[in-house]
């Protein structure tokens, strides 16, 4: 079986989430201990999923290389896009704050991807009422603020 370099990264992932979940484990509060647990085993079963993927379409891969050499530049192309909405997200998170990024994030992705605003932005206020029950006042914790809004709350 020949390896690329997605086989690898989401190797390499599962590891390093593994050790998120064990490093976890040692914190003395539930409550330090959930939001890691949670994610890294989402991230975990996504992973695998993506590796049992891979593994199948590395078996049925074909030998055109004409067609791999398309295939290979459209999958840059989707995972350069992909990492700019992880890193346009993160960025938002930092100077916005999470309340802030989440629905600003899905209104925008939703809206290029040709969604109408109603569904947008439903979705948006779902997703971060969601976020501030589950987070905010079902586990008491704070969510990030942002550089905008520390400023401004000082």
């Amino acid at each position: 079986m020949k390896k690329n370099a997605n086989f690898y990264f989401l190797v390499s992932l599962i590891a390093v989430m593994s050790w998120v979940v064990i490093t976890s484990l040692g914190f003395k509060r539930l409550e330090a201990q959930l939001l890691p647990i949670l994610t890294s085993g989402i991230i975990i079963l996504l992973a695998a999923g993506g590796l049992f993927v891979e593994i199948l379409n590395n078996r049925k891969q074909t030998t055109d290389e004409g067609e791999n050499d398309l295939w290979n530049s459209e999958r840059s192309r989707r995972f350069v896009a992909i990492m700019g909405w992880v890193m346009g997200f993160f960025f938002a998170v930092y100077v916005l704050g999470f309340l802030a990024a989440i629905p600003l994030s899905v209104l925008l992705y939703l809206k290029m991807r040709g969604r109408p605003w109603r569904t947008a932005i439903t979705f948006a206020a779902l997703l971060t009422i969601s976020v501030y029950l589950v987070f905010e006042l079902g586990l008491k914790s704070d969510l990030y603020k942002g550089l905008l809004f520390s400023v401004i709350d000082r």
